[in-house]
């Protein structure tokens, strides 16, 4: 990397080692008793890089150039590795919270499958006791009594005499 007092000494170098340069203005050397100023002297016109420069200040030059370049191409090189870096980061990032939420949406499904396979057995338990109660209830129907003769003809439009007293205690009754 360039330094700034570097830099002034590839100045001055070039400008003492330029063959364009015009000699320098002369001192008068009679005291009149005033000296009138003495204009600046011209800044020679700049030369493109490396134009008749002495040896020495053009290796260094080059060098520096070198050095600029590879200081440049070293830092593209680690912005580009920090950019991979990022992404791959970002990527590993992604996939963890798909993993979590695919793993969220399978415990989701398996606690509803264990939810309705228990509303199931509940529901089969429901219906057992059900079907127990309407069994003993029509043990005990006097099929001649006002209710007994009433369930005959509503049993009549079922398929079974077991699920209409099923549905006439539940419905009815209100059990199960």
């Amino acid at each position: 990397m360039a330094s700034d007092p570097l830099d002034k000494l590839l100045a001055e170098l070039a400008q003492e080692y330029d063959p364009n340069r015009p000699a320098p203005t002369p001192v008068p050397t009679t005291f009149s008793g005033v000296i009138a100023p003495s204009p600046p002297p011209a800044s020679p016109p700049a030369a493109p890089l490396g134009a008749s420069m002495h040896p020495a200040l053009q290796g260094l030059v080059e060098g520096e150039m070198a050095a600029l370049r590879e200081e440049e191409r070293q830092r593209a090189a680690e912005e580009e590795a920090r950019r991979r870096r990022e992404e791959a980061a970002r990527r590993r990032v992604e996939e963890e919270e798909r993993q979590l939420a695919e793993q969220a949406r399978r415990r989701q499904e398996a606690e509803a499958k264990r939810h309705a396979e228990a509303e199931a057995r509940r529901q089969v338990e429901v219906e057992r006791a059900l079907r127990r109660q309407a069994e003993q209830w029509l043990a005990k129907l006097d099929p001649y009594s006002i209710e007994g003769q009433w369930f005959t003809v509503f049993a009549a439009r079922h398929k079974d005499r077991v699920e209409a007293a099923m549905l006439y205690l539940k419905d009815v009754k209100g059990l199960g």
